[in-house]
């Protein structure tokens, strides 16, 4: 399945894809790497770019903002705030592909979004509601991700 389809089928929902990355640190046999998305997720993710066809481009499907690329955000905007500890998802932070944090900010800073994201929320979530990853809920002080860097995704794409 092509990358471009993958985010726009059923499979790639929010719950799909916080899922794959939930298993790579909970206990059991459901590691990540083991999962049948992980080969997807990290050649993905390993070339920080969105593709279709041979061309870049804003969006997941275009030059358009979807469903996909809400549930691609809803995802990677908790990432680096909870995945990367919580759930071991450590290789590498979204900050640190400069593609995928640029799509993480331009979403961020589209007008409405930034009031539905409540960080602190998220990790209290999180990090208190896995006890058997965190038996004494404890939730980090940071990271303190800025989403609200300047961007040029409007001007690139």
């Amino acid at each position: 399945m092509s990358q471009t389809k993958f985010w726009r089928s059923p499979r790639a929902s929010t719950s799909q894809l916080t899922t794959e990355f939930t298993n790579a640190g909970l206990p059991g046999p459901n590691r990540l790497t083991r999962t049948p998305l992980f080969p997807f997720l990290k050649n993905w993710m390993t070339k920080d770019i969105f593709i279709h066809g041979n061309d870049l481009q804003r969006y997941l499907t275009g030059s358009a903002m979807t469903l996909a690329d809400i549930r691609l955000f809803t995802t990677l905007v908790r990432f680096d705030a909870v995945y990367v500890t919580h759930f071991k998802c450590n290789k590498k932070r979204i900050v640190d592909y400069p593609n995928l944090f640029g799509f993480v900010c331009d979403m961020y800073q589209t007008p409405g979004v930034k009031d539905t994201v409540n960080m602190e929320h998220i990790k209290k979530h999180y990090f208190m509601s896995h006890v058997s990853i965190n038996p004494y809920s404890i939730v980090p002080l940071g990271p303190d991700v800025n989403f609200d860097v300047k961007h040029d995704r409007a001007t690139r794409f």
